[in-house]
């Protein structure tokens, strides 16, 4: 028989084989046990094994149905650990079998004759680690052909191994990152949406490309539930290296456009994901990295990325910080624009046309147009500061009578068309229309208009009966007719006749003049001390009147911000020696005009004497300060607000400088206008703070007031907070600071610490906050009013789910049941007394809880939140009411005046701090009055011409280099 015959005869044979195993399988089929399950169950089955092999993946385990994969997905600690274990477990394996040949291996090199266990261990180590013969030799033929398959497997092994790490040597490990926030910004009126991805190795990524879909869940009629996956076109450059901002444009055809439109409804479960691959420049390999963001929680709109890259001050290479690639910033007008921004001249020609229009004034009430400065003409963006004497007297007269006004604030050297129509069609014999103003609108829209300040106060006194009473005064109290009626006149004589060169100081005739007005001064301030000697004020009664008001006012500019400032210091310190009554009456004045006047004392200060010195009296220019016109300079330069912002923080952090003074300090809590606009000021905002300043004022405490950010507090303040009470977990406001002569000082915090504190220094404060018999005590259902009112907000339902959820419902009807409890202990009081102490005038115990009413009642409830429920309250709980209107009056000065602004800046405080459920139900108008405080930060001069050059906005992103 030929060789090919047996050869043929065998495949036949081992092909019949075949085709009987494969006929048993099918004829048989209950041997296989997977056979007796249905098509489903091997569906599932499937499913979990994969289910399995993910988690294995997940928890790091190796997948033995994948070993090479499983091995190069692991992390490096994972995969050597693997390695190690497994070059253990094989020779521990074979160590075992070799141990019945034990006694054939020569192991006298290595002095292992008498340990066999060992013998083998070091036998089968040797051959599987260096795949060859060592120390330990074989005497026998079966130890030699188990050295030799122990080669085989270290072979096997050592090759496995040596691919793994070799290829995950290979293979490039990416240090791209994308940034945890995408955010939308608007490029010359386009909106873009732009996600941040940063190569912190900072080489070059040649040919990049990505790709970005929104993910929508989507539901058909049919039932079917899938992910709608639509593309955002993206256009990448050829190379990018550092820091790079990926931009999809949101047009007409883009798919975010409807999102865009509405984005808080829209924005909901939807995704974006975004994949990148590029070329590495020194791997010469593909990177690749993948991110999701959910619109609603990770993409900030009308946001834009801080600028992450900054030069070297030596070097002046540039240098990334990563750490900056997720954060973002509110979106400013486009800097340098001329289509979207206007120059500084151009928005403060806008400006003014826009204070020439006569301001809205709807609600029916009494208006105050007091006379302000700027504190920088040239700059749009400085506020206005309340400057004029003559306004100011006529605010503390209203203040102090408790007439209920606003205060509008008109620039007295761009007096607004609308104020000068109005004042000379009802004083038309006027020569100019000064300040200040005041303004009626009746409940049918008609409006009068009373102007200069005596007559602004004798038409509130006309209106108002008991202010005229208020601010009456009684017998022996300053009469008209005496020298302080010519203080005016008197303070004129002598700033135009001060000397001012060395001629003037050797001019006899001059020196004369100067001596005879300082002389006519004296004169006018000597009946005040005469009246004084016998009275607390110059009204003659214990409370200052109209004529204290009058006269504080022309002494508190002509004596502190003229003399004492600048003019002649010793005329000023012989002025307090020779009137010790009227300085001591000019210190507890003072506290009692806050809010008539300037908080900013010394801006104050420096823009009224360039005011006046300039227009009225040139020859003393060369006295003037330089640091007065170096303040106002200041305001009016161009600093980039970044810069600004940190310049302003790092300010705040260090300890005020009017600190170093004796006297109370009150640290107030407050909220800037705009956290990212340096030039915003900060509005008086925290009901703690309003506690205790509005019984320091009530209580006539001569102190100063200190805005402090809550936002971002000072870390002075944090300082001495923790100092003092070193038990707090965190500092919070009010406090107050009391310097004493020596120049040490005493830090207490915590609203009702600091009122304890004034009453312990200044005795007859308690007597005037204590409470009589009869009065609101502690322990009542009152005292729960914090907690009750965060009760009733964040019970409050926001969607349909809650107003249909039973249990919610209770919930929300109990906390309003318990807000109501709190509030008759309060009804009960006022029902037999005028306020909460049980006396005619408020005390302690009212301004507590009016300022938890004022901030739960007026500025949530009533405001937004519970419009019907703040109803029924003032509804049930009249004399409540009654009692919260009268209290208003008390307040002025302790809070801020600009009440929309405050409302607005509380809520959105609230709802991103405390109650962030609520954040649906919150009144557009809020956020839309703080972003129009956000301002611009253009530049004065031409636009630049680089930015001139494209008519449209680059289709790409941002690349930011690192070299």
């Amino acid at each position: 028989m030929g060789g090919g015959e047996g050869k043929g005869r065998f495949r036949k044979a081992v092909a019949k084989t075949t085709l009987l195993r494969q006929m048993s399988s099918k004829v048989l089929p209950l041997t296989n046990p997977e056979a007796r399950l249905s098509s489903e169950d091997l569906r599932r089955k499937k499913q979990g094994s994969m289910r399995a092999q993910i988690k294995q993946r997940a928890t790091g385990r190796v997948q033995v149905t994948d070993l090479y994969f499983s091995m190069l997905d692991m992390s490096w600690g994972t995969m050597l650990s693997y390695c190690v274990l497994a070059y253990v477990c094989t020779v521990a394996l074979w160590a075992c079998v070799t141990l019945a040949a034990a006694n054939d291996i020569d192991g006298s090199a290595l002095s292992l004759s008498d340990k066999p266990f060992v013998r083998s261990l070091a036998f089968a180590c040797e051959n599987i680690v260096t795949m060859g013969w060592g120390q330990m030799e074989p005497r026998s033929g079966t130890a030699f052909a188990l050295g030799v398959l122990q080669h085989l497997t270290g072979l096997a092994l050592n090759v496995l191994v040596f691919a793994i790490v070799c290829t995950k040597f290979q293979h490039p490990q990416s240090q791209l990152v994308f940034g945890d926030r995408a955010c939308i910004v608007k490029r010359r009126g386009v909106p873009y949406l732009l996600i941040r991805l940063g190569n912190k190795r900072c080489n070059l990524i040649y040919h990049p490309d990505a790709k970005l879909s929104l993910l929508t869940p989507v539901s058909t009629p049919e039932g079917e539930s899938y992910v709608r996956n639509e593309h955002l076109e993206v256009s990448m450059p050829g190379v990018i290296t550092g820091i790079y901002s990926i931009a999809h444009r949101i047009d007409d055809n883009s798919p975010l456009k409807p999102v865009l439109d509405d984005w808080e409804k829209n924005s909901a479960r939807k995704n974006i994901t975004v994949t990148f691959v590029g070329r590495d420049g020194v791997f010469h390999d593909d990177l690749h990295c993948i991110k999701r963001y959910s619109l609603s929680d990770d993409v900030v709109v009308d946001h834009r990325f801080v600028d992450a890259t900054t030069f070297d001050e030596k070097t002046g290479k540039p240098k990334i910080d990563f750490d900056k690639i997720s954060q973002v910033v509110p979106l400013s007008k486009p800097r340098r624009s001329r289509e979207f921004a206007a120059t500084r001249a151009a928005r403060l020609a806008k400006l003014h046309a826009s204070l020439d229009k006569e301001p809205p004034m709807e609600k029916p009430g009494l208006y105050l147009v007091y006379g302000a400065l700027r504190r920088n003409e040239e700059n749009p963006d400085q506020p206005l500061e309340m400057t004029c004497s003559f306004s100011a007297f006529a605010s503390m007269c209203l203040r102090q009578a408790g007439v209920p006004h606003e205060t509008i604030l008109a620039d007295t050297h761009h007096k607004p068309q609308w104020y000068e129509k109005r004042w000379f069609k009802e004083l038309p014999e006027s020569k100019s229309a000064t300040f200040p103003a005041i303004i009626r609108v009746s409940d049918d829209g008609t409006s009068e208009f009373v102007g200069d300040s005596a007559a602004v106060v004798d038409a509130a006194c006309r209106w108002y009966p008991d202010a005229a009473e208020k601010l009456a005064s009684a017998a022996g109290g300053l009469a008209e007719g005496t020298a302080a009626d010519g203080c005016m006149g008197a303070w004129w004589a002598v700033c135009s006749s001060a000397p001012v060169t060395i001629e003037d100081h050797r001019d006899a005739e001059k020196r004369r003049a100067y001596a005879e007005a300082r002389e006519k001064w004296k004169g006018c301030v000597r009946p005040l001390e005469d009246v004084l000697e016998k009275h607390a004020f110059l009204s003659g009664r214990d409370t200052p009147g109209r004529v204290d008001f009058k006269q504080f006012s022309f002494l508190r500019f002509a004596h502190d911000y003229v003399f004492a400032a600048w003019l002649d210091a010793e005329f000023a310190a012989e002025l307090d020696a020779s009137f010790p009554r009227v300085a001591d009456w000019r210190g507890r004045m003072a506290p009692l005009v806050r809010g008539a006047v300037s908080d900013d004392t010394e801006t104050a200060v420096a823009i009224t004497n360039l005011h006046l010195i300039n227009r009225f009296f040139p020859q003393c220019v060369p006295l003037l300060p330089k640091r007065y016109q170096e303040l106002v300079d200041a305001y009016g330069k161009h600093v980039p607000r970044e810069q600004r912002l940190e310049q302003l923080h790092a300010e705040l952090d260090a300890e005020p400088v009017m600190m170093t003074k004796p006297g109370v300090y009150l640290i107030y809590g407050g909220l800037r206008r705009h956290d990212s606009n340096p030039d915003q000021p900060i509005e008086q905002c925290c009901a703690f703070s309003a506690f205790a300043a509005a019984c320091l004022r009530h209580a006539n405490i001569p102190y100063e007031t200190i805005l402090g950010d809550m936002h971002r507090k000072p870390a002075w303040f944090e300082k001495r907070w923790f100092a003092a009470l070193p038990e707090s977990k965190s500092a919070t406001y009010p406090a107050v600071v009391r310097v004493l002569e020596d120049g040490t000082s005493e830090f207490v915090g915590d609203s009702a610490a600091v009122v304890d504190a004034a009453c312990k220094w200044y005795p007859e404060a308690a007597a005037t906050l204590a409470s009589a018999e009869g009065a609101l005590t502690d322990g009542t259902a009152a005292d729960g009013m914090m907690g009750s009112w965060f009760g009733v907000a964040s019970t409050s339902p926001t969607c349909i789910e809650d107003h249909r959820d039973a249990e919610k419902r209770k919930a929300h009807a109990d906390a309003k049941e318990k807000w109501r409890d709190c509030l008759r202990p309060l009804e009960d009081v006022l029902a037999k007394h005028a306020y909460l102490c049980g006396r005619d005038e408020p005390g302690r115990v009212d301004f507590k809880h009016y300022s938890f009413l004022r901030l739960a009642h007026d500025q949530v409830f009533e405001a937004w939140l519970e419009t019907a429920f703040a109803k029924e309250i003032d509804e049930t709980f009249p004399r409540v009411t009654d009692w919260r209107a009268r209290m208003a009056t008390h307040m002025r000065g302790a809070v801020s005046d600009a009440e929309d602004v405050t409302c607005a800046l509380m809520n959105l405080h609230l709802t991103s701090h405390y109650f962030t459920k609520l954040a649906p139900l919150m009144p557009k108008r809020y956020q839309a009055l703080i972003d129009s405080f956000a301002g611009g930060d253009e530049e004065d001069g031409d636009d630049d011409d680089e930015e001139e050059a494209s008519d449209s906005p680059p289709a790409g992103g941002t690349i930011q280099f690192c070299l």
